[in-house]
């Protein structure tokens, strides 16, 4: 049994979005024959409400699904009738997170687009990390995929917050908006974890994400040598994948 990791933001749903009956579909039928990982930014809450609950909490097959909030930050898992629970925990230590939270407010009143529309909040502490959304948590996906293309304000703000922050921090971009500061989480751990979590090792594990982030979201699985697929049709992917047509092999 193959495990597949996917990188949820603007793949599986886009932005808050709660996922769609069609996706769960797909996805139900995925894990009845390989380990599923889905992992996010957004807080063990958020996922529940947007995708966790919309899964037949009575299939067997949940067994095999795992979700990662945070970025790994947590491993969550299906444990009989206790129902989903953590198999794997991390809390950033709370003077780290006022490092981060002062330094991120003091850069982004500096933004160009600070007096323009957003939708929900612009910083979002989670228990692991903290994200800035540019154009606030809750932003539909047509502005935020138009907003910073060429990536030149968030690489411009990743660098005045990494000169600020201690090294052994970890920042980054996701999605088409978002950065990710942590002092003790990042995919890269989150799925080292995991891995010694299912006793698996990086030749079992296959990571999908979407062929927009190429060079920002997938750093993680590059490092560790992981076999990428990058995609712009989860949804045919998937079936791709159930159907024979694509063999999750290690292309290199």
């Amino acid at each position: 049994m193959k495990t597949v990791v996917i990188d949820i933001e603007d793949t599986i749903v886009f932005n808050q979005d709660t996922i769609d009956p069609e996706m769960v579909a797909l996805l139900s039928k995925f894990i009845s024959v390989h380990q599923l990982v889905l992992m996010s930014n957004s807080s063990w809450k958020d996922l529940q409400k947007n995708i966790v609950s919309e899964f037949n909490q009575s299939d067997p097959n949940l067994n095999n699904l795992y979700f990662l909030p945070m970025l790994g930050g947590s491993i969550y898992k299906i444990w009989g009738k206790y129902g989903w629970v953590a198999a794997a925990q991390t809390t950033m230590p709370t003077p780290d997170a006022k490092i981060i939270l002062q330094i991120l407010k003091e850069e982004i009143d500096n933004l160009p687009q600070k007096d323009g529309k957003l939708w929900g909040k612009q910083i979002d502490q989670k228990e692991a990390i903290i994200t800035f959304h540019g154009l606030g948590k809750n932003a539909p996906e047509e502005p935020r995929s138009s907003w910073d293309k060429d990536n030149r304000i968030r690489n411009s703000l990743v660098t005045k917050i990494q000169n600020k922050l201690p090294p052994s921090f970890d920042i980054h971009m996701s999605g088409f908006t978002d950065i990710n500061i942590s002092s003790c989480s990042n995919k890269k751990k989150g799925i080292d974890d995991l891995m010694l979590h299912l006793h698996a090792s990086k030749d079992d594990v296959t990571y999908i994400c979407s062929d927009e982030l190429t060079g920002i979201n997938d750093y993680a699985a590059v490092e560790m040598g992981l076999n990428i697929i990058y995609t712009n049709n989860i949804k045919q992917l998937i079936v791709d994948i159930l159907e024979g047509q694509n063999k999750l092999q290690k292309t290199g």
